[in-house]
């Protein structure tokens, strides 16, 4: 997979970025590769996430990070980390991404409320709208 691919991963085409630094390294972009295949399977039934990208990074002591954005069309942007050896392991890497969806999703649930709570003000009035 390069910069660029489309991969239908969810109910529509999303769309997949994966950075030069990724694709640089052929283990690693194996890696990657590997691990889009799991997160299709894993969010099959989503159709809240319309872009991902895939890049590197290093951790506080300088090792490397392989780092995966998710972009929530309601809620933004999620970052989940891995190390590179994470990437092998189905269960490690699941079990981070699902820790950081809910935390995404709880974002987006409360964004949600507050537009809600916005509209209801411009509706009736915001002295009115805390009642």
């Amino acid at each position: 997979m390069k910069v660029g691919d489309r991969l239908s991963l969810w109910k529509f085409v999303m769309d997949i970025r994966i950075a030069d630094r990724v694709t640089a390294d052929a283990a690693l972009s194996e890696s990657v590769g590997r691990a889009n295949q799991w997160l299709e399977e894993w969010l099959s039934d989503s159709d809240r996430v319309d872009h991902a990208e895939w890049d590197t990074a290093e951790d506080d002591r300088g090792r490397p990070l392989v780092v995966l954005k998710l972009i929530d069309q309601f809620a933004g942007p999620i970052n989940v980390q891995y190390a590179p050896d994470e990437l092998r392991r189905k269960y490690d890497m699941g079990s981070r991404l699902y820790r950081a969806w809910g935390d995404l999703l709880q974002k987006s649930a409360r964004q949600q409320m507050e537009r809600i709570h916005r509209s209801i003000a411009e509706l009736v009035g915001p002295e009115n709208a805390k009642n």
